[in-house]
């Protein structure tokens, strides 16, 4: 943009929107990208669920890029009753664009209005997952949209430099990505046709769902995740696999699906056997080897965030952790939960696990300074940690308090909106 010349409040203000917008839809096409679920670039985010984590966060991000953006362009009226119009830069745009300039302008500001509704409306958690997918369904299409504005009103020299062939790059990587979106290709060369063999509802809301992937499942690391599709309306969902993948190659899958929202609270009435399910998958890094050798090995868990850990006690089976770890597992009651009695039967079977259970209606809620002061006296220590938000949040806040910084915390994050 060195060529940009004319009085300096125009030129600041010209910067401005040239800046805001070339961050806003760089990050819009980075987290088009994201959604098409990369494998690829799991290892070097730690999984497919901090995967989603950046393509939120990013998405987020544009969107408050896009806001400073407008704010440039509306400093246009107060800029002129300052100094007037004469020294206002003025660039030329790519020949074959000129005819789309006043169109361009349009659709980037009715783009606007209506991505800030739509950021507004998938942050507002009271609003139900069915009518949040429809709304992050026309996304996709929006994006389009603000593509063309970009590459429309973008001047014709930005796009011989450094900068301008980055950001094509990331252009065409979002544009694809968005078609594969659109046509409903996201995982389908991971995508298997399966079917429901088992339902079986258990104590505190929660259903035993089992499921044959097929024979083209390749199986999966105990703590990965798939999508599971039971309803094309519905759309995809992820769910941790409980089970472990088994010697003998028959391959069936478990799941533990807590009663915790519209969508999943029918479930046990909709589902039947033999019903198709389409399993895509597995995903995720979610994998106790991969903690520190000298550590320490703590699992912590609450609630249906057992099932990860499920699968890693059932891969252990008759064999010996090579050192002392801990199971700790926060329940509302102990007493005629499944989970309990499911994992004291296994732990008796093993060496070095030992299993914890604490059960907050008689003792209280679950304290983690007390918890992590008894744990780590001067010791390293991997955590494992799979329950719900407000419990992480509470962790990382006593991690800070007790100032613990050989306290690794490895964690799922499966708040995708």
């Amino acid at each position: 943009m060195s060529q940009l010349s004319g009085d300096g409040l125009w030129v600041i203000r010209q910067l401005g929107m040239y800046l805001t917008g070339q961050l806003s839809i760089a990050l819009m096409s980075v987290s088009m990208i994201l959604a098409t679920r990369p494998v690829w670039l799991e290892s070097l985010f730690n999984g497919m669920d901090k995967i989603y984590g950046l393509h939120k966060w990013l998405g987020i991000t544009g969107a408050g890029f896009a806001i400073a953006h407008w704010l440039f362009k509306e400093a246009g009226g107060p800029i002129s009753d300052l100094v007037g119009k004469t020294g206002r830069p003025k660039l030329a745009v790519l020949p074959a664009m000129q005819w789309l300039h006043s169109i361009a302008k349009d659709l980037g500001e009715w783009g606007f209005y209506i991505l800030l509704i739509m950021v507004a409306l998938s942050m507002w958690k009271l609003i139900p997952y069915h009518f949040w997918r429809r709304i992050h369904k026309l996304i996709p299409a929006l994006y389009l949209v603000l593509v063309v504005h970009s590459v429309a009103l973008m001047p014709a020299s930005y796009w011989a430099s450094v900068n301008g062939m980055v950001m094509a790059v990331l252009l065409l990587s979002g544009v694809s990505a968005t078609f594969i979106i659109l046509a409903k290709r996201i995982g389908h060369k991971r995508t298997h046709v399966g079917r429901v063999v088992m339902i079986r509802p258990h104590e505190n809301q929660t259903l035993e769902v089992v499921c044959d992937p097929g024979p083209d499942w390749r199986g999966h690391t105990p703590g990965q995740f798939v999508f599971l599709t039971f309803d094309q309306d519905e759309g995809a969902h992820p769910f941790t696999i409980a089970s472990a993948p088994k010697e003998s190659g028959t391959t069936q899958l478990t799941f533990h699906i807590k009663d915790l929202g519209d969508y999943t609270a029918k479930l046990a009435q909709t589902l039947k056997i033999d019903q198709p399910v389409a399993i895509e998958g597995p995903y995720g890094k979610f994998q106790c080897n991969q903690g520190r050798k000298n550590a320490l090995q703590v699992w912590l868990a609450a609630g249906v965030g057992i099932t990860p850990f499920l699968a890693w006690v059932e891969a252990l089976e008759n064999k010996t952790l090579n050192r002392p770890t801990s199971l700790h597992y926060v329940v509302t009651r102990r007493d005629g939960n499944h989970f309990v009695s499911l994992l004291e039967q296994k732990c008796r079977e093993l060496t070095n696990l030992e299993l914890h259970v604490h059960e907050t209606k008689t003792k209280g809620r679950f304290n983690a300074d007390t918890f992590l002061s008894a744990l780590s006296q001067g010791k390293a220590i991997d955590l494992w940690f799979c329950g719900p938000s407000k419990l992480a949040n509470h962790i990382h806040k006593a991690l800070k308090t007790q100032g613990l910084s050989n306290v690794d915390i490895h964690q799922e994050l499966f708040n995708f909106r």
